[in-house]
């Protein structure tokens, strides 16, 4: 009788160890790690787009989260020093201390060089002005011979950009755009034995414009003066007429 009593009482002693033991078990993973780790416990990602950096340092350290500054780039049109990209994204759920990666819009925009626009297409100009990161601003329309070219291409004061011209990214650029051959019939006008720049003046003031200049040193004429032009119209002919935005080429005696 004394061994099965003894044995009894083992039981009951395992029992209520294991018992111990299983509800120790239950609080330590139930109710001890959960609120140590936040188990289940999801913080909403603010959107930190357009915010500064310290307006957006202070919304992620309120929400129990850390942060880095992963890149900075220029954007135009934005401001600087504030976020253009974050992830997670905002909305995401995380768990506290995550870290928040940014993006930030630098305080002083990049130098690029001018890219050529003269003579392509609106709207590869278009694409090629977004890509290098400048703004397409006010878009004006000329007769012109090949429609839909870009004949010009100007900052916002309308002073002409030069192709490789140093300019900041965002730049606001300006064009003016061949709306092809005009209605109105001009009479094309005889600029021979004027200099380049009158010439110039000339066919311009008429709506014309000026296409090709080549210099010829045996021209026998005197330098730096018109000796041909094309299409021609001879002193003795003033009936020849031409389409507004017609082009005129150039012939100059003497060396560029």
């Amino acid at each position: 009788m004394p061994s099965t009593k003894t044995f009894k009482d083992f039981l009951i002693h395992i029992s209520i160890i294991t018992i111990v033991f299983l509800f120790l078990g239950y609080l330590f993973f139930y109710i001890y790690l959960p609120s140590v780790t936040h188990h289940d416990e999801a913080i909403l990602v603010p959107d930190l787009k357009g915010q500064t950096i310290e307006k957006s340092i202070e919304f992620i350290e309120k929400q129990d989260l850390q942060y880095k500054i992963f890149d900075s780039t220029y954007v135009p049109g934005s401001r600087s020093s504030t976020v253009i990209n974050q992830f997670p994204k905002a909305g995401e759920k995380v768990k506290s201390n995550r870290t928040i990666y940014l993006t930030i819009n630098t305080i002083n925009p990049p130098e690029i060089n001018m890219p050529n626009l003269i003579g392509v297409s609106y709207k590869s100009a278009e694409m090629t002005i977004k890509s290098f990161g400048l703004v397409l601003g006010e878009v004006k329309y000329k007769a012109g011979s090949s429609q839909g070219a870009v004949l010009g291409q100007f900052n916002s004061d309308n002073t002409n950009l030069e192709n490789g011209k140093v300019i900041k990214k965002g730049t606001v650029i300006n064009l003016l755009v061949s709306s092809g051959l005009g209605a109105e019939e001009i009479t094309l006008p005889n600029v021979t034995g004027y200099s380049l720049s009158e010439a110039q003046r000339i066919i311009q003031n008429l709506g014309l414009e000026v296409g090709s200049v080549v210099y010829d040193d045996n021209s026998g004429q005197n330098i730096g003066m018109v000796f041909k032009q094309k299409p021609s119209n001879l002193s003795i002919d003033s009936t020849v007429k031409v389409k507004s935005g017609e082009i005129i080429d150039l012939w100059i005696s003497g060396s560029k």
